[in-house]
């Protein structure tokens, strides 16, 4: 679903200054310009010059860059990325498709520096909004490698100016530690091939439709299983033994919802039905 996003091969971008509002301007941060104003770039301008009066204008884009440091990349065909800060404290990073019709999207919201078991990848409207794990891992790594591809093409075409370069570079650095991360999930799953079995738990969770049928009864067995075998591994490390808790748990809350949705409905989607 990633790959209809983004053409194969090279593909040439246009970066600019994210036209979104960021979270500064949401909580009126009073020690950080107004984004995309006169005023802050005249400041950083001035400190620019203070702080290196020999590299002045690198001075003033790497401070726009600090304070203002959302982009947009429009991508050879059509689609979009949109990257920006936001009041939750992470950084939201939206792909989209050059058609409404495609159906495919990609959403990142990427965590503070060293909590990056809590982003969040989504590649697709009604993928779950749950922090990345075993359950998403090839999904997420995909949807990561794709943004990646973006981003990279930003800061390589002549046209980006510096401080958009800049800003590309930055997040592109947040992103590496998440996809790091994933890394070490890829590893822990090497190591106990049964963790792959959470992919599945996540089938069968969206695809209950009531408790007690085929897709329930594949549920309860499999997260059994995993419990069953987290318990005669008691050498596993505590952080695996928690991630495997809360995607569990997630999963479980995950397919409750849907379980009420289509009770309180009474109807079924394509969505739902689809297979």
């Amino acid at each position: 679903m990633t790959n209809t996003i983004i053409p194969a091969g090279r593909f040439s971008v246009r970066t600019t200054d994210s036209k979104a509002p960021s979270s500064y301007d949401l909580l009126g941060r009073p020690d950080i310009p107004a984004i995309a104003s006169a005023a802050s770039r005249i400041s950083a301008t001035v400190k620019g010059f203070i702080n290196d009066p020999l590299s002045p204008l690198e001075g003033r884009d790497q401070l726009l860059a600090k304070w203002e440091r959302g982009i947009d990349v429009n991508v050879e065909g059509g689609a979009r990325l949109r990257a920006l800060d936001a009041a939750s404290g992470k950084f939201h990073v939206h792909l989209t498709p050059a058609s409404v019709d495609d159906g495919s999207s990609l959403h990142v919201a990427l965590a503070p520096q060293g909590d990056e078991k809590n982003a969040v990848v989504q590649d697709h409207p009604h993928a779950p909004s749950a922090p990345v794990g075993f359950y998403n891992l090839d999904s997420a790594t995909a949807a990561l490698s794709t943004i990646d591809r973006v981003l990279t093409a930003a800061v390589k075409e002549p046209t980006t100016l510096n401080v958009n370069r800049l800003r590309a570079e930055s997040i592109l650095a947040r992103l590496d530690t998440t996809q790091s991360y994933l890394e070490t999930l890829r590893a822990d799953q090497v190591k106990h091939p049964i963790l792959a079995s959470l992919k599945d738990i996540a089938h069968y969770a969206y695809k209950t439709k009531k408790y007690g049928d085929e897709k329930d009864q594949q549920f309860k067995q499999a997260v059994s299983a995993l419990k069953t075998y987290v318990a005669e591994h008691p050498q596993m490390r505590n952080e695996l033994k928690e991630q495997i808790k809360e995607e569990i748990s997630n999963l479980t809350a995950d397919q409750k919802k849907w379980v009420d949705w289509r009770a309180s409905t009474g109807i079924q989607t394509f969505y739902v039905n689809m297979g």
